[in-house]
């Protein structure tokens, strides 16, 4: 395996986390690495989801500095951890609530109803999303999985749409249910057996699936959706920050539409948000299957890499230079 970067920010421990940690956050962090280094934590290492076991390195820890190798598959160009944690993992740093605490801190635990409050308003744009492509008035039914509090499912409640959600956290299923939707906690087999919907929405729980291909077509069977809104990180926005050991894929627009085909879904619709984007879906069990990859999206992806490599390099010549704020200013003026 190629290393694809060689600065301190991707693959030495003890360089700073890209934000400020609580006490508990490095405390979690301490415990994920003894847990892992001792073998109490399991993780597996597997192929892409196009085949290929042929990967360069891209870190060696996320952004917390949790011990989380993160690789770009050669082949079609697909970032993704590897290896990675395996289902027992998974079950258990999602359904203790240590990943919410981790990754969410103070911010999201404990959920009091301003919190609720505050994280539904900031989440409305979805909906209004998905308006802008798609004819609400012949949705009925909004189903979400790995919803948390049903933040985003506020907006369509509030719009007089049924809403249902799942997730593994129990608190955070507690506070959607205070504030008056149908939130249970479990996957979508335990928790939404029996239902059906007409929009599904897979609000970053893509990225952290093990297997995303097998898990929205299980999905999608499950609640016979029309369409399918899911929305991920942009790996076209690298940075520390994208790495988190919680995400088993980083997906660019090209890679996500590829691996949704083969899950039974064509894109309708490419919507951006910010450092994020997402993807308006209609259900097609007919939908193309991708062509076969050729390189070139990992050569675009290693490119964006490298050239955040390069500026994080720069910024560190101008830091010990002492003219890192002055560049700050002199970037604020051109601007």
């Amino acid at each position: 395996m190629i290393a694809l970067t060689s600065h301190p920010i991707f693959h030495l421990q003890s360089y700073p986390s890209c934000e400020p940690l609580t006490a508990e956050q490095r405390g979690l962090v301490d415990l994920m690495n003894r847990r892992l280094a001792d073998g109490e934590l399991k993780v597996e290492s597997v192929p892409c989801l196009c085949g290929s076991s042929d990967f360069d390195l891209v870190a060696r820890y996320d952004r917390y500095r949790i011990a989380q190798d993160t690789v770009l598959c050669r082949r079609c160009g697909l970032m993704q951890s590897q290896p990675r944690m395996t289902e027992d993992t998974v079950a258990w740093f999602y359904g203790s609530d240590t990943y919410r605490e981790l990754y969410g801190g103070s911010r999201q635990l404990p959920q009091t109803p301003a919190k609720f409050a505050s994280q539904a308003h900031l989440s409305a744009g979805r909906k209004e999303a998905v308006e802008a492509h798609l004819d609400l008035a012949s949705i009925n039914t909004v189903a979400e999985v790995g919803c948390g509090a049903g933040w985003n499912l506020w907006s369509f409640h509030q719009a007089g749409k049924r809403v249902i959600g799942c997730d593994y956290s129990p608190a955070l299923t507690t506070a959607g249910r205070a504030a008056g939707m149908d939130i249970r906690q479990g996957t979508a087999e335990t928790a939404l057996a029996g239902e059906t919907a007409d929009l599904l929405i897979l609000s970053h729980v893509v990225e952290h699936f093990l297997d995303p291909i097998g898990e929205v077509r299980r999905i999608v069977s499950l609640l016979a959706p029309s369409h399918v809104y899911i929305e991920v990180p942009n790996v076209d926005s690298f940075c520390l920050g994208v790495l988190q050991s919680a995400h088993t894929y980083t997906f660019s627009s090209t890679t996500l539409i590829n691996a949704m085909a083969r899950a039974g879904l064509t894109a309708r619709s490419l919507i951006p948000c910010g450092v994020h984007f997402a993807v308006l879906f209609q259900v097609d069990p007919g939908a193309v299957a991708p062509q076969a990859p050729n390189g070139a999206e990992y050569a675009r992806v290693a490119a964006i890499v490298r050239r955040y490599e390069r500026r994080e390099r720069i910024k560190g010549w101008l830091k010990r230079a002492g003219l890192f704020s002055i560049a700050q200013r002199a970037i604020a003026l051109v601007r």
